[in-house]
């Protein structure tokens, strides 16, 4: 697969790459003193095989741990992304709140609560339905409002994927030097134009689109364009860098594969990459309850104020249903439907869907907890690729990934929303990106208590403040 194959061939290049700077490092210190131009090269010699015979034992013992986790050991070390490559080893299979407290620690209350969610979920569910049940009944039935039949969409979703489709076609020639890099580069931008003009035309001429299936269609395109742009940068790697191929990719020859080979290697992204069923049906109904209380808190609390004038009594109204309303939509999506889709696709890296970003103390730590896969995806193939590929300085890098990703929030919320209005996602990323500079330039800013106490304050207003303003500033008027 080509998520194994690109590990291998980065952790080696890595491993080849740390090992010519030691070996570097110990001939200069040898002519420094004296020893002889021969006996520095035998020396760099056996110093570069035995560096990688240890690099190598390294990766044996990483592999072994992964395919026989010691049960001993509950407490796994957290993923290690290394910041100038793609390298991110699979180590572990919880998500998580799956996973034991490190030893000493206090026990989280996010991880008591998620132990005893069915329980919770299901008292909470009871009420829901014994409170009112015709109110109740009335309230599924707004689900057929929100979302279409998803056989309504089918044709376009297969024309939006259609345009992946040629992708590893194009991959395939230009591997085989039919074509010249400039051409292949221009060819790629071309597909990746064409397949978002097309599905964003689509979803914003459709007014008889409801909100449910505009977002999931808005997030599908993004997905899809997303996933295009890794395949094209990880799959031509050293070739954009400009680094010479070590001989494991070079033994792979993918010059002379076929091009049926490239369709199934782009295809294999999506594929199974470990097979370790889990409970199901738990995640199932967990994703029930939550879909039926998230609804409730909607349609009972939260949108009624909002169609409110607004006012400081109306935002202090919606803050706490707000905040209970976003943590249990955050858990359904990165707990329940991600680890639902990873027992049925047999994915083990479970551990990179999402972390404790409540317990952050930095935005920085916020953001990078926050949403384990966007942020990695942003901050290799946006914010490394601009530094690598282009030259930008680090802030510079940091800002316009920050402007990159409010671009498509803003997609979404246009979508949705009909309306074109102040971009609010996008000024609370580069807001981010201010306190981050703040944190790194100002010593001491990060760990002093007031600032600490700032960012709990604003974990706590920030979900009921998008909720208020987004609904003010863009959902209750359509521009379009």
């Amino acid at each position: 697969m080509v998520t194994t194959q690109v590990i291998e061939q980065e952790t080696s290049a890595v491993s080849k790459l740390n090992s010519k700077i030691v070996v570097n490092e110990k001939e200069s210190t040898k002519l420094k003193h004296g020893s002889s131009l021969q006996h520095s090269h035998h020396h760099q010699h056996q110093q570069q095989n035995q560096q990688n015979q240890q690099s190598q034992q390294h990766e044996n013992i990483q592999s072994d741990k992964i395919d026989q986790p010691s049960e001993n050991n509950k407490w796994t070390p957290y993923i290690v992304v290394e910041p100038t490559t793609y390298k991110r080893p699979f180590s572990i299979s919880s998500a998580y709140l799956d996973l034991e407290d490190r030893p000493g620690t206090i026990p989280s209350a996010h991880k008591l609560i998620h132990k005893n969610r069915i329980l919770l979920l299901t008292l909470t569910l009871l009420y829901v339905i014994l409170s009112e049940p015709d109110r109740f009944v009335r309230h599924l039935d707004l689900l057929n409002v929100i979302f279409v039949n998803p056989l309504l969409v089918l044709p376009e979703l297969t024309v939006m994927h259609s345009f992946s489709m040629l992708l590893p076609i194009v991959t395939a020639i230009y591997a085989k030097k039919k074509i010249s890099r400039k051409l292949y580069v221009a060819m790629y931008i071309i597909l990746q134009v064409a397949s978002s003009s097309y599905s964003a035309l689509f979803v914003l001429s459709n007014e008889f689109l409801p909100i449910g299936t505009s977002l999931f269609l808005s997030m599908e395109l993004i997905l899809i364009t997303w996933k295009n742009h890794s395949y094209f940068i990880v799959r031509n790697y050293y070739d954009f860098h400009n680094i010479p191929e070590p001989e494991s990719v070079k033994k792979e020859a993918y010059h002379l594969k076929s091009v049926f080979w490239y369709i199934g290697d782009f295809y294999s992204l999506f594929g199974v990459t470990y097979i370790d069923l889990r409970s199901i049906s738990r995640e199932l109904y967990s994703s029930f309850c939550i879909l039926v209380v998230v609804h409730f808190l909607n349609v009972q609390i939260i949108i009624p104020n909002l169609y409110k004038p607004p006012s400081i009594k109306t935002f202090a109204t919606i803050l706490i249903p707000a905040e209970i309303n976003f943590q249990l939509q955050y858990y359904l999506l990165y707990h329940c439907v991600f680890s639902l889709l990873a027992d049925i696709s047999g994915f083990r890296d479970r551990f990179s869907f999402y972390e404790d970003y409540w317990a952050a103390i930095e935005v920085k730590e916020i953001l990078s907890k926050w949403s384990k896969p966007v942020h990695s995806w942003l901050f290799r193939h946006v914010h490394n690729d601009l530094r690598s590929l282009f030259g930008f300085s680090k802030w510079a890098s940091l800002f316009l990934t920050m402007l990159f990703s409010g671009f498509f929030h803003e997609f979404i919320i246009m979508v949705t929303s009909r309306n074109i209005c102040f971009p609010w996602s996008t000024a609370n990323l580069i807001g981010c990106g201010w306190l981050i500079w703040m944190e790194t330039t100002v010593k001491g800013l990060a760990t002093s208590t007031p600032y600490r106490l700032l960012m709990r304050v604003l974990l706590l207003l920030g979900h009921g403040a998008f909720y208020f303003a987004i609904y003010h500033l863009c959902y209750s008027k359509e521009s379009f």
